[in-house]
């Protein structure tokens, strides 16, 4: 495929830092954003720490060449930055643009139903299990970091600590780790902010896009591809903790293999077939994304008019077939398969037809038609019958009565 604009993304929580490492393939740079608690672990963000953390991110990471930057997060500055980039926003309708929100208007993601929207301009967002974990890490830490100011809107930063993150983080695993966005209805606004992220159809969960492994980690894919495994001993419960910069510098290179190494396992050619395929089929078919424009069964396209459950790249094959096939309306599923033939609903609509055709015709073709008649004797029944004029019609003119409207087949 052509030259995609993307950034890869990944959160690392310990007790006293957070790390998110934002990997930018086409700038060939990665952002390094970052919470210590501990001025000592990055000796007071210096230069020289940044330097020899460069060096073990290059060293570990042999297939990275790029430029580094760093953003302390403790600084509004650097989370307005982070803002920005991932885009923040409590709007009930994030993609309307007029919608309402009580965060700045900066802040508000770029979404791909926006009038001029160009991919070039406004990447897409990609992580690995992002969905579950990274981006509920991220509506918690915005909406924490941001707070209503005077005007009422929230632009009074407020720093948040690692080790606050690390408690949600422990939160999140101990308790919620099947569907960790459970957690954030708690606060409407870190709900209604992790819902825009996907409303603004830029933020692709990778793992989605390989749904039979969706489960699997993503290290053990990139072994299985050839792929280099950086893993860090600080990760384990009781084991979360930094206590020199060499350390962190080691937790900061880990984290950027995994944002290099995403890239890659997302350039696989499986994983670009899914992302194209799904990606054509939103761009085909609107009413994949947009609302039904009164009965017409066609989409009314606008910002305005963009469906609650409207689909993204990294929605299931399943969602996609079934919103293909039938976008406005429910597709009823059978429990179970029959085999009989013909099925009921065919036979009872094939007696219907036999019945009304009778009923209409009035007539038979027959030469003649007979009618049994039944009497008892000594041993048993015996029939008689008798011929009566091929035509209802005539019988009924001639003898003015019959006492039998439907005719029965002829004895033999």
């Amino acid at each position: 495929m052509s030259r995609l604009n993307s950034y890869f993304y990944d959160i690392e929580s310990l007790t006293n830092a957070f790390t998110l490492s934002c990997y930018r393939p086409d700038d060939q740079r990665v952002d390094i954003y970052y919470l210590v608690d501990d001025p000592a672990l990055n000796d007071k963000d210096s230069l020289d720490f940044k330097k020899a953390a460069a060096r073990r991110i290059r060293e570990k990471n042999q297939n990275f060449k790029g430029e580094i930057y760093y953003y302390n997060l403790c600084s509004s500055a650097a989370s307005a930055r982070l803002a920005q980039t991932f885009g923040v926003s409590d709007a009930q309708y994030v993609n309307d643009p007029q919608a309402p929100s009580s965060f700045p208007g900066q802040f508000r993601p770029v979404c791909d139903t926006d009038q001029g929207y160009q991919e070039e301009e406004a990447p897409y967002l990609m992580g690995y299990n992002s969905s579950n974990y990274d981006l509920t890490m991220l509506a918690y830490y915005f909406t924490r970091a941001w707070q209503p100011g005077e005007s009422g809107k929230r632009d009074r930063f407020s720093a948040v600590t690692a080790r606050e993150m690390r408690d949600f983080n422990d939160e999140l695993f101990s308790r919620y780790i099947g569907n960790m966005r459970l957690r954030l209805w708690q606060d409407k606004t870190m709900g209604l902010v992790a819902k825009n992220f996907q409303m603004s159809g830029r933020h692709i969960d990778v793992a989605q896009l390989n749904e039979r492994q969706r489960r699997v980690g993503l290290k053990r894919l990139l072994g299985m591809l050839g792929w280099q495994i950086l893993e860090s001993d600080k990760l384990n419960p009781g084991q979360d903790y930094l206590t020199s910069p060499e350390e962190l510098a080691d937790l900061i290179a880990y984290n950027v293999s995994d944002v290099v190494n995403l890239k890659e396992l997302f350039c696989h050619p499986y994983y670009q077939g899914q992302f194209i395929l799904k990606k054509g089929l939103l761009g085909q078919y609107p009413d994949l994304i947009y609302q039904e424009d009164g009965d017409s069964y066609q989409a009314k396209i606008g910002p305005a008019f963009v469906r609650k459950d409207r689909l993204t790249i990294d929605s299931s094959s399943a969602n996609f077939a079934r919103r293909t096939i039938c976008p406005y309306g429910r597709l009823k599923d059978d429990r179970a398969v029959s085999f009989l033939y013909p099925a009921a609903s065919v036979a009872e609509k094939r007696a219907k037809s036999r019945e009304t055709s009778w009923k209409k015709a009035g007539t038979f073709s027959t030469s003649s038609l007979r009618t049994k008649t039944y009497a008892r004797s000594s041993t048993g029944f015996m029939t008689t019958t008798s011929s009566l004029p091929a035509r209802t019609s005539i019988l009924q003119k001639n003898t003015g009565k019959i006492t039998a409207t439907r005719p029965c087949r002829s004895a033999t």
